[in-house]
This record gives C-alpha cells, sequence and structure tokens, in this order.
C-alpha cells in the first residue's frame, strides 16, 4: 500500500490517428476517433484511476484528450478537465521541411516523388516516410537550417523540462494522462532512458495511434520506463502508425 502511495505514473498517449494526406492532418480520421473513445473505455475498464490530464495544443492532440474523457464520463468516471501544455507540442514537422526542402532533394532528388500529386497514393506515402527519415536524422545531427525554430538538442531539453514540470505539480500518488504526439514521446521516453538521441528519434516512428507509454515517478528527476506502445485495447485493424 504504500508503495502505490509514493510513486506516481505519467501514461503517455499518442493522438489517435489523423488525417494523413488529406488537406489537413491535424484532424482524427473517423478511426482516430473510435480509437481514442476505444483508450478512454479501456483505462475505465482496468480501473485505472486518472487524477490529471495534459494535452498538446494541437487538434488532434485536444480531440483525443476530449474523445477519451468523454468516453470514460459515460462510464461513469469523472475524469478532470484537460490542461493544455505548449511544451507538448510536437516537433514543427511542417516548417522545418518546408524550410530545408530543396536541401533535402538534393541530396535524395527521388524523393521528390514523395511531394509529387501525380504520384500514387502509396508510393508517394513512402516516398514521404523516407524523406521524414532523412529530414529528422538531419535535424539530429544539426545539418538543417532551423533559423527560429528549436534545433533538436533544444526540443529534447524542452519535454524533459516538460514531464518534469507535470510531476512536480503532481506530486505522488498520481497517475497523470499526457496526451501527445510520437516525436514527443519518443523524446521523453529518451529522456527518461537517458538513450542516445538517434535511438529515441527512432522510437517515436514506432509509436501506434493511440498507444499507451508508461513512466513511473517518486521524485520529478528520476523516472523510470514501465511500459511502451502498448495497444492491447485496440483490434489488430484498429492498429496504425500513421
Amino acid at each position: 500500500m504504500l508503495h502505490s502511495l509514493v510513486v506516481s505514473t505519467i501514461l503517455l498517449v499518442r493522438h489517435g490517428q489523423a488525417s494523413a494526406g488529406k488537406a489537413d492532418y491535424d484532424v482524427l480520421s473517423s478511426l482516430g476517433e473510435a480509437q481514442s473513445r476505444l483508450l478512454g473505455q479501456h483505462l475505465v475498464s482496468i480501473r485505472q484511476p486518472v487524477h490529471a490530464v495534459y494535452v498538446g495544443p494541437r487538434k488532434r492532440q485536444r480531440d483525443t484528450a476530449r474523445l477519451m474523457i468523454e468516453a470514460a464520463r459515460e462510464l461513469g468516471e469523472a475524469w478532470p478537465d484537460p490542461v493544455e501544455l505548449a511544451t507538448l507540442d510536437e516537433y514543427p514537422v511542417e516548417p522545418l521541411f518546408r524550410r530545408n526542402l530543396p536541401s533535402l532533394l538534393l541530396e535524395e532528388p527521388e524523393l521528390g516523388a514523395a511531394i509529387d500529386p501525380s504520384t500514387p497514393h502509396v508510393d508517394r506515402a513512402r516516398g514521404f516516410d523516407r524523406l521524414l527519415t532523412l529530414g529528422t536524422r538531419r535535424w539530429l545531427e544539426g545539418r538543417l537550417d532551423t533559423g527560429e525554430l528549436p534545433t533538436f538538442a533544444q526540443f529534447m531539453a524542452t519535454v524533459d523540462a516538460a514531464l518534469q514540470d507535470i510531476a512536480t505539480r503532481e506530486g505522488r500518488g498520481r497517475q497523470v494522462l499526457v496526451i501527445s504526439s510520437a516525436g514527443t514521446i519518443s523524446a521523453a521516453v529518451g529522456s527518461t532512458m537517458g538513450t542516445p538521441w538517434e535511438h529515441a528519434l527512432r522510437l517515436g516512428w514506432q509509436l501506434c495511434n493511440a498507444s499507451l507509454t508508461a513512466v513511473k515517478y517518486r521524485d520529478p528527476s528520476d523516472r523510470t520506463l514501465t511500459g511502451f506502445n502498448s495497444v492491447g485495447h485496440l483490434a489488430a485493424d484498429q492498429v496504425t502508425l500513421r
């Protein structure tokens, strides 16, 4: 009993499936909405208490939180309203890539197919994944022109500070939901585990939509990873990466 009182858990949730390939990516798909509700229902079914909810500023993140909370409240759980934190935002993929696309395409010209509307959707999606991999690695290596945008080191530091801030606010004996995006969660896991930055970045490419990653702490700066990328609450055909 004493153990449960002094240890807190932060449950890191990646948002539900967004609208990849559509005009506005920052909108949950119908499947993303279902994933979010199922996750809320799952946490109630396993009697996981939720004392606080924190969410990033993106619409897909906020809507995931809203749907999870609605699902839990429909089952009689009094989950609190979410607290929005700008420090839980995803890294700035679009402005980083827009700023650096010409140099990335000079390095690998064949990736131009990823932004060519005439390219078949499947091939465009594969090309975008390759472009994302190349761009984020160059960002990590300090080889992108970031301008006013954060460097990779600054992004990692922001996410680590956000976790410490949440842990400090909540203290011990709390169960806290944090809803954000793959890059933010991988940075949180990397800072918790003390893994090399490249490994932390690669973790993000494995995170499924509406997945659960668990971090326990007794002290804000002393965290332990206890679960990663769990999707047991979803059926096989509901599991998505994009």
